[in-house]
């Protein structure tokens, strides 16, 4: 059984004005995370569905027909839509221990990560019909939202002796007709094999095409060890994490070659580096830096790996990517992602980073079309929808953007603070600003110091200068950590501030730090003549040169970019 899309210990990254560690911690585990980002959640799991293979769950007493409509409407689909796809229930377990739990999380992963290698068909994964608006709907409701046909769902109970009972079935959701079934028990090191059955007859019933060889089996001993570090992983505590690294380890060691393991070493390095505990946050800074580079090499190389043996590997090509993006190499990172289309253009994790590129680098109209692209194909994805929230929140579409961050947000995104701040500042609503404006701003370590003072700053002119006192007194590391305090300012209406803080943050290799550029509020600051040196300094200049105008830019008869 391959390991799943995102490291079962891989957290959720900080946005880059959180964390209260030194900063030479932080800024490593930054760079890790960030690298890791946008490959996160693809199909995680954090939640399983109590049935059995052949048992309907219950329908809801509320009908869903007003999430269907809004739905419809943010994807400009028709009634009654469907298509080829699959959509993966959260599988069962015979109880809710943490190892039964991991167990069916850990098989639904893999189940998810092999169908995705199908070519034309399209999958939603678990964690997206484990979210609470998707949980409570019977099959028929869940095909209908997602535009599906078919539902594949079931169960994984542990055994004695390292047995499992597992039940799995695709069902037609109209009919509730099982295509295929298995009801069998297997020992434990069996479930490697499981995904590879899982997916072939899949594509048997469906007529897909199977794609090229599977990830090769190893010893059932060092897969025990695998399977029990994916276990600890999914903990929350850092002596399980601690443990599943070790553990990790010891697969390695038995089987160096073996990548699930060496992917999830990656992402138990970043949550251990994160908490000031990993193996990029010892020693003198130039130890970290040099541990930040082995692993900034242990992510292209692993990347390249993937690529060489399976050319779509998706996974792949996302190590890779994310290590250009990351470090500003923009033009290699949108060529990268276009490539990357061609090899996987059903899979709506690659479409929703290729739109997150986009979006960054100012090509607002096509961050739009591919995020719809990616809505389209997981109508369950709360990070697609960000995305398209922010594309049309940049292009001035006031009510798609409402109406998206919205449908994110009952999806279950927790990390929308800034937009739903924003949105609520168009509409002159001060509760809600207040009220997003702290969870914004409560994400850093001390804002007790400067949270209050700025948000009446924001709402009232008359308390302006109370909020520049308030956020000049904020700490050089959590000032870097909130990309100089850029939108802070700018929504202060501080100008030459945000200007400077721009500039400061043009001079890190991160690019993550340019997300906040393309919001109407920053108008004045793109205006400013320190946003052409910035997006300079940037590389931004360079690709807007070789690729074209961005939306909100052309260039002056000097050459210079004005931006509006």
């Amino acid at each position: 059984m391959s390991a799943p899309e995102t490291p079962s210990a891989l957290a959720p990254v900080p946005a880059p004005r959180k964390g209260a560690r030194p900063l030479r911690r932080r800024l490593a585990a930054l760079v890790l995370l960030a690298v890791l980002l946008l490959a996160a959640g693809a199909v995680a799991v954090q939640r399983w569905w109590h049935s059995t293979a052949v048992d309907r769950p219950p329908a809801t007493a509320e009908p869903a027909d007003p999430t269907l409509a809004a739905l419809d409407r943010a994807l400009q689909r028709s009634r009654g839509e469907m298509g080829t796809g699959v959509a993966i229930r959260p599988l069962a377990a015979a109880d809710a221990s943490p190892d039964s739990a991991a167990m069916a999380e850990s098989v639904c992963s893999a189940l998810a990560e092999r169908l995705v290698r199908l070519p034309a068909l399209r999958i939603v994964p678990c964690r997206s019909t484990s979210v609470a608006l998707a949980a409570q709907m019977d099959d028929v409701r869940l095909a209908r939202l997602l535009a599906v046909r078919y539902v594949l769902k079931g169960r994984v109970d542990a055994l004695p002796e390292n047995r499992l009972h597992v039940r799995i079935a695709l069902h037609e959701a109209a009919s509730e007709r099982p295509a295929w079934q298995i009801d069998e028990q297997i020992a434990t090191g069996a479930l490697q094999a499981l995904p590879a059955r899982v997916a072939e007859a899949t594509a048997r019933t469906l007529g897909q095409v199977q794609p090229a060889a599977d990830e090769p089996a190893i010893a059932a001993p060092a897969y025990l060890l695998f399977l029990r570090a994916s276990q600890l992983a999914r903990r929350p505590t850092l002596e399980d994490k601690q443990e599943a690294y070790r553990l990790n380890e010891q697969v390695l060691a038995a089987a160096p070659d073996y990548e699930p393991a060496l992917y999830q070493r990656l992402g138990l390095t970043s949550v251990l580096s994160a908490s000031s505990t990993g193996p990029a946050t010892r020693g003198t800074l130039a130890q970290v830096q040099a541990a930040q580079q082995r692993m900034r090499d242990d992510i292209r190389a692993l990347g390249q790996r993937l690529i060489a043996r399976d050319p779509a590997s998706w996974r792949g090509h996302i190590l890779l990517l994310n290590d250009a993006y990351t470090y500003a190499r923009w033009a290699e990172s949108l060529a990268h992602a276009e490539a990357m289309m061609q090899h996987a253009a059903r899979h709506p994790g690659v479409l929703r980073i290729a739109a997150r590129l986009f979006f960054t680098a100012g090509y607002l109209r096509q961050a739009r079309d591919l995020a719809l692209d990616a809505a389209r194909l997981n109508a369950l994805d709360p990070e697609a929808f960000e995305v398209l929230a922010l594309a049309h929140a940049a292009l001035g579409e006031r009510e798609a953007f409402a109406d998206t961050l919205e449908l994110a947000a009952q999806m279950g995104h927790r990390r929308i603070a800034v937009p739903q701040a924003l949105l609520a500042l168009r509409r002159g609503d001060r509760a809600a600003f207040e009220t997003a404006g702290r969870a914004f701003a409560t994400a850093t370590a001390k804002p007790d110091t400067w949270a209050e003072p700025w948000l009446r700053g924001v709402l009232d002119a008359a308390a302006r200068d109370a909020a520049v006192q308030a956020l000049q007194g904020i700490d050089e590391n959590e000032r870097r950590m909130r990309a100089e305090l850029m939108l802070e300012w700018a929504l202060l209406g501080d100008v030459p501030r945000a200007v400077a803080a721009l500039e400061a943050i043009a001079a890190r290799p991160l690019a993550r730090w340019a997300e906040d550029l393309w919001w109407p509020e920053l108008a004045a600051v793109r205006r400013h003549a320190g946003f052409a040196r910035a997006a300079e300094r940037m590389g931004l200049a360079a690709l807007w040169a070789q690729r074209g105008a961005p939306d909100l830019c052309a260039r002056s008869d000097g050459g210079e970019w004005v931006c509006r």
